[in-house]
């Protein structure tokens, strides 16, 4: 049996820049993978048969994406191989924390590891097929991406060392409904400076410039970020289209001591630091 971690992410920065002529939306984004992370475990066996365990994630097995993943690299691998795989979640679901994409992300990543079928090129290929954030799970670290997510622009240094609290409450708004508010908005597309902070490693102006779109159109938990706030949060905004929030601290005392003050609201909270998806 083979276990990987699938690392959450959160977004530093995004901006909603356009809708495109296939109805989708182009954003500009910088990312960052966390230590916050649901652990996979994969067994190979001569079944034939790929099975999923994952209580935490109701429906139909063929519908997680996780088994979605695992099944596209089998078949454009040539392969038939049985494999159980059983996911253990850490990362709350609809936060966008990014934990699906994650998990679909170290589904290939591991049968990777395991088969080496896959240039890195290739891999992020399939990636892009399964959704717009799966290419930046499987890539990890922190870039900058473009068109619909999948347009990645490593950035050559990851968020410098911090705390980072992460939030979430029972708020939720469905992507699809946020885009519809944001195309409603009258607003000039926000100027993404933030990923050229990254080369200097200045984690205060990163912070100062952290932005997100979504806090105007989605169920933003304003209260969670006032509570990272008044702990001294470096910045304190929601993740994705929402409805997680995360702070940024420099003292790791002041970031246990939000999160005690947001799990005592009942709210998910816990701290985690930059990664690199190969940690």
């Amino acid at each position: 049996m083979k276990m990987i971690r699938a690392f959450a992410k959160i977004n530093i920065f995004l901006e909603v820049t356009g809708v495109r002529p296939d109805g989708f939306h182009d954003i500009d984004t910088v990312m960052q993978t966390v230590s916050l992370c649901d652990d996979l475990y994969f067994a190979v066996n001569g079944s034939g048969v790929l099975s999923l365990d994952c209580p935490d994630v109701p429906g139909p097995q063929e519908k997680n994406l996780v088994w979605r993943a695992a099944r596209l690299y089998l078949d454009r691998a040539g392969l038939n191989d049985g494999i159980d795989i059983k996911v253990e979640k850490r990362i709350p679901q609809g936060a966008g924390l990014g934990g699906g994409s994650a998990d679909a992300a170290a589904a290939l990543r591991c049968l990777n590891g395991i088969y080496g079928a896959f240039s890195r090129d290739g891999l992020l290929a399939l990636a892009a097929e399964l959704g717009s954030d799966v290419p930046f799970c499987v890539a990890g670290g922190a870039a900058r991406a473009e068109g619909r997510g999948d347009i990645l622009s490593p950035l050559p240094r990851i968020l410098p060392d911090c705390f980072i609290v992460t939030a979430k409450g029972g708020l939720s708004t469905s992507t699809a409904e946020a885009y519809k508010k944001i195309d409603a908005l009258e607003y000039t597309p926000k100027i993404n400076d933030t990923a050229g902070l990254f080369e200097t490693g200045d984690l205060e102006k990163i912070c100062r410039s952290a932005f997100n779109r979504f806090e105007d159109a989605a169920a933003f938990d304003r209260e969670a970020a006032d509570i990272l706030s008044s702990h001294g949060a470096l910045a304190a905004r929601m993740t994705g289209s929402g409805s997680a929030v995360y702070g940024v601290f420099t003292d790791e005392n002041r970031a246990e001591a939000a999160k005690d003050e947001l799990l005592q609201t009942k709210r998910f909270a816990a701290v985690c630091r930059p990664v690199r998806t190969e940690e």
